[in-house]
């Protein structure tokens, strides 16, 4: 399969994290440390950056919305609307309280601190139960919501509506850096291959594409697909 794609900001998930984020005063705030991602969605719901430390030792994590973001393609860097100082007040993210860092309330302060609130949109509240994730003689498509009165009422399901992360699943979004290597199997557990790489769109704040590679020998050889 051939892959093409017509963003011009898409990027792999392997060029971004590490790449230096400035502001449009040319002053370094850090680098991308990692993304938070949700395959199932096609979400990206937190870069992840990194600030302060020596080499690695003291760093200070911080957690932006993909939208915040815009690449410098000339410069090499990403662009963040923000100071030091107010980088300083943001809300912090700590990797050994992954599923905290990922609630619904600590993303809302983080989009409002970036007045992206609007796109915070894609997180789909409790009483909302996809197809497949209850009856399963219900038709294909449908969601199944909470009326007024208490009732539940079926809805076709929009691709928007698909695309959207129930609360639940928050703490299951993926570190892009651990997705990249892992295996990719079939429903009969037959192995595909691994996945190679990420294409990312942080305006959009979606996964373009998941790159699988289907093997091969130290690499040589593969014929990648986009999935």
């Amino acid at each position: 399969v051939v892959f093409y794609c017509h963003s011009d900001e898409a990027a792999k998930a392997s060029d971004l994290i590490g790449m230096t984020v400035k502001n449009h005063r040319d002053e370094k705030l850090g680098k991308v440390e990692d993304l938070a991602v949700d395959v199932e969605s096609g979400r990206i719901v937190l870069v992840i950056l990194s600030s302060g430390g020596f080499i690695g030792v003291g760093d200070t994590l911080t957690a932006v919305p993909p939208g915040a973001l815009r690449r410098d393609v000339a410069q090499k860097v990403l662009r963040l609307d923000t100071d030091k100082e107010k980088l300083k007040t943001a809300p912090k993210f700590e990797m050994s309280k992954w599923a905290e860092c990922c609630d619904s309330n600590h993303l809302s302060c983080v989009y409002h601190q970036y007045g992206q609130e609007s796109a915070c949109g894609f997180i789909q509240s409790a009483d909302a139960v996809q197809e497949g994730q209850g009856d399963t003689n219900r038709p294909p498509y449908t969601l199944s919501s909470r009326k007024a009165d208490g009732t539940w009422d079926q809805d076709r399901v929009s691709s928007e509506r698909q695309s959207r992360i129930p609360v639940s699943r928050l703490s299951q979004v993926q570190k892009a850096s651990k997705l990249m290597g892992t295996p990719v199997r079939n429903l009969q557990d037959e192995q595909l291959g691994k996945v190679e790489n990420i294409l990312l769109d942080l305006p959009s704040g979606r996964l373009v594409a998941v790159i699988v590679s289907p093997g091969g020998f130290l690499g040589m050889g593969d014929e990648l697909s986009a999935i």
